[in-house]
This record gives structure tokens, C-alpha cells and sequence, in this order.
């Protein structure tokens, strides 16, 4: 079964780095659906597990990660590529993984959105992406992300699984499998 971040270490990471202040309760729910998917479809290859820009801290621990940019001190112990998102195809054969992640991540891909969800569907055989969840308009690229535009987003392929936390500025954790 893959190895994914414990509740401490986000918590740690809060404390050493302000990005991961209040980001606990969405990256708990997606360990939550790595480890549940990994006990379903025994995933246990890292190197079929790609997390795009974890920025310091990917879920599971020691899977492949890819990025626009190096972050320094990021990523350690992790593979790491090099490769925007919004840039396809990306450099993976398809169905070449099991799993893509991608936490908070897609709402920076515009107007790319679609074309990044197509290669996600085509390098893995799942996928769960967390976004902000029905910001208001001030919230800029964040703001008014629904599950019907996340929907769009995919090609009409609704998640198989989705779950809102936290409160006044919630995320949405979604899974698709294929």
C-alpha cells in the first residue's frame, strides 16, 4: 500500500512554511482516498504515482512529482520533472501510471483546464484533484469553482467520489477512476 503524509506533518509544515496554514482538513481527505484506492487496486509502484506541483510536501510519500519550477528545499527524496501542465502532451506513455494528484493545482491551469484533465485521463488509471470550492468573485482564478465546473473541466466525467471541507473557504477533493 502507498505510504501517505500523516496529519503531523502537515502540521509541522504549517508551522516551518505559511503555505500550508489551514490546508490540514483537504490533505487529510485526499491521503484518505490514496489509501483507500491503494487497498482497492493494490498500488504499490511510486514510480506510478505522479503528484503535480506538490510545492514542498507530496501526499505520498516518495512518488514522482512534476512542476513548472524547482522549489528549493522542496520535494526531498521524491523524483522530480520538470514540465508545465498546461504544456501537452506530458512526458508519459499512456496509462503509464496508476494515479495522477493534483491539490490546488488545476485552478492555476486556465484557460488549459480541459487539456490538462485529458492528460491526466490519458497517462493514469485515476485521478484526485482537490480545487477551491465556490469562492466568491474577489477570490480571483479560485472563485467559482462548482462540481458542475470541475464536471466541464473533465469532459462531462463527474468524479466517482467527492467530498467539501473546511468553512469559510472550502476545497473540494475529487476521484475518478477508469
Amino acid at each position: 500500500m502507498l505510504e501517505t503524509i500523516a496529519a503531523a506533518d502537515v502540521e509541522a509544515m504549517a508551522g516551518a512554511d505559511p503555505y500550508y496554514r489551514g490546508r490540514a482538513a483537504y490533505m487529510a481527505e485526499a491521503a484518505r482516498m490514496v489509501r483507500d484506492l491503494s487497498r482497492r487496486r493494490g498500488l504499490r509502484d511510486l514510480w506510478r504515482v505522479l503528484e503535480v506541483g506538490p510545492y514542498l510536501l507530496p501526499i505520498v510519500t516518495g512518488c514522482v512529482t512534476m512542476d513548472r519550477r524547482v522549489w528549493p528545499g522542496g520535494q526531498v527524496g521524491c523524483p522530480g520533472l520538470i514540465h508545465d501542465a498546461t504544456v501537452t502532451p506530458w512526458p508519459f506513455a499512456a496509462k503509464a501510471l496508476d494515479l495522477v494528484i493534483a491539490l490546488q493545482v488545476f485552478e492555476h491551469l486556465s484557460p488549459w483546464w480541459r487539456e490538462a484533465f485529458v492528460e491526466v485521463r490519458r497517462v493514469a488509471g485515476s485521478a484526485i484533484l482537490s480545487l477551491p470550492y465556490n469562492w466568491p468573485a474577489k477570490a480571483g482564478n479560485h472563485a467559482g469553482i462548482t462540481l458542475d465546473v470541475i464536471t466541464m473541466w473533465a469532459g462531462g466525467e463527474a468524479p466517482c467520489e467527492h467530498v467539501v471541507v473546511g468553512g469559510g473557504l472550502p476545497r473540494i477533493v475529487c476521484r475518478w477512476e477508469w
